[in-house]
């Protein structure tokens, strides 16, 4: 083509000026012209899919570990992908998708803004870790959900037995206790869907067919294609089917579970290979705890009690800066003690749905007030603590009563300025059940949270 035989700056300036004026589809034919075209617009191809590329949600397919590596060899892409989600299920030969995922790994090792990967398949762990050693992947970035009643049962294989030897790779460390195990938006290792769960997938089919036209955007020239082409099969297809299928199953189960409640009573995690495993684990720099109740009906949970009293509060962990509970029965006392441990490397403290089985909120704040590297705070609404405390000086009008699901504060400053009128007006209100309880529940009462006014 003569367009390719002018010089660069005047190729460049073309390009600029068509860019600017064609749409996302004249775009793409424009790049499937011919090869040198095709590498000389990954730069604006990147611009316009800047959305899609900054989360990547990645199957164990063969076609979705392939688009990946595509994706991770070219600089410009790579460069912009923040966040990647593993799902289940696996697909294919298990060597095979190791070799895929190191590979991506290596390319993906330099991957500037690249902030997070999250295995959502529990069950392949072992896959996630062995391709990180095989890359030598050398960012920590990872986020690994656990269970404890798996950790409990020895499920995680050399992982449980030695946790130490996979910290490096682990940036955030999440625990579970609630049964059963599902997420709002993630989903877990899933049983073959049924037509009624492929019933409730159907609203999500465009979403997906609008997905599948922006990877063949990001594709490569026509010998490319034809290579993507082959790697497609009807057996990734219908794994793709399955998991949205069990996807919004599970959601809908989520959606009930926090409806009607439930709790962990079938074991204790007070066992010393729970204890060895979180003391493999202190080097993490990221800790979230998830308890086992969505509302304040219990007056004593010993699962909770068991993972922070006999495993969390006894690590020393080196390089902690967020710590993170949710939903969970916690003694006040110990999450004070706690955080006071570790409070010359805490950045990042978040509480939401916590319930004190003892103590107070307000004296909680007044050891985060102590925290001088503290930077980042949030509260969920529905705090709760046992006891009633009455305002010890009236609230201004002028603090709107809080309105959102959280209150985000992210500079040290505001974080000072919110816990001094917190301790200063703090007060609550007794918790009012949405649904009519079928039997008699302790009281609890809930921290009034409050919207800081501009100055």
């Amino acid at each position: 083509m003569v367009f390719l035989t002018l010089p660069d700056n005047r190729i460049s300036g073309i390009l600029d000026g068509i860019n600017a004026l064609v749409d996302n589809k004249d775009f793409k034919s424009l790049r499937l012209t011919c090869r040198r075209i095709y590498q000389r617009t990954h730069a604006y191809a990147a611009v316009r899919n800047d959305f899609k590329l900054f989360e990547i949600e990645i199957v164990f397919t063969h076609r979705s570990l392939c688009l990946l590596l595509h994706l991770a060899k070219i600089p410009e892409f790579r460069h912009k992908i923040r966040t990647i989600f593993f799902h289940w299920p696996l697909s294919m030969e298990s060597s095979e998708a190791i070799y895929l995922l190191a590979e991506c790994l290596r390319y993906l090792a330099d991957a500037r803004e690249l902030f997070l990967m999250e295995l959502n398949a529990e069950e392949l762990h072992w896959l996630m870790f062995t391709a990180m050693d095989l890359a030598q992947f050398p960012q920590r970035c990872l986020l690994y959900r656990i269970e404890m009643r798996r950790l409990l049962d020895q499920d995680y294989g050399d992982f449980g037995q030695s946790p130490s030897s996979f910290a490096r790779y682990m940036k955030w460390t999440s625990t579970e206790d609630k049964t059963p195990t599902v997420e709002w938006h993630r989903f877990v290792p899933v049983p073959e869907a049924t037509e009624e769960d492929n019933d409730e997938a159907d609203s999500g089919k465009e979403d997906s067919e609008q997905e599948e036209d922006s990877d063949e955007e990001m594709q490569s020239d026509d010998d490319e294609e034809s290579e993507d082409e082959e790697m497609q099969s009807d057996d990734d297809e219908e794994s793709e089917d399955e998991v949205e299928a069990f996807r919004h199953r599970k959601a809908n189960e989520y959606r009930k579970a926090i409806r009607e409640g439930y709790h962990v009573r079938d074991y204790r995690l007070n066992k010393p290979l729970v204890a060895s495993f979180f003391h493999g684990m202190k080097s993490v720099p990221h800790l979230y705890i998830d308890g086992c109740d969505f509302f304040p009906r219990l007056r004593f949970c010993n699962a909770c009690n068991d993972i922070f009293v006999h495993n969390i509060i006894m690590v020393p962990f080196t390089q902690l800066t967020t710590f993170q509970i949710g939903h969970m029965y916690v003694s006040g006392g110990r999450v004070q003690h706690f955080i006071k441990r570790h409070s010359n490397t805490l950045k990042n403290i978040e509480f939401f749905g916590t319930i004190l089985t003892d103590g107070s909120w307000k004296t909680v704040a007044q050891v985060l007030r102590q925290i001088s590297g503290l930077e980042h705070l949030r509260l969920l609404n529905d705090i709760c603590q046992r006891a009633k405390a009455h305002p010890t000086k009236r609230r201004p009008k002028k603090y709107v009563r809080y309105d959102g699901w959280r209150t985000p504060l992210d500079t040290h400053a505001a974080v000072r300025r919110f816990l001094k009128d917190f301790i200063k007006y703090f007060s609550t209100s007794r918790y009012v059940y949405e649904r009519v309880p079928l039997r008699p529940l302790p009281q609890y009462f809930k921290v009034d949270l409050f919207h800081l006014p501009s100055r």
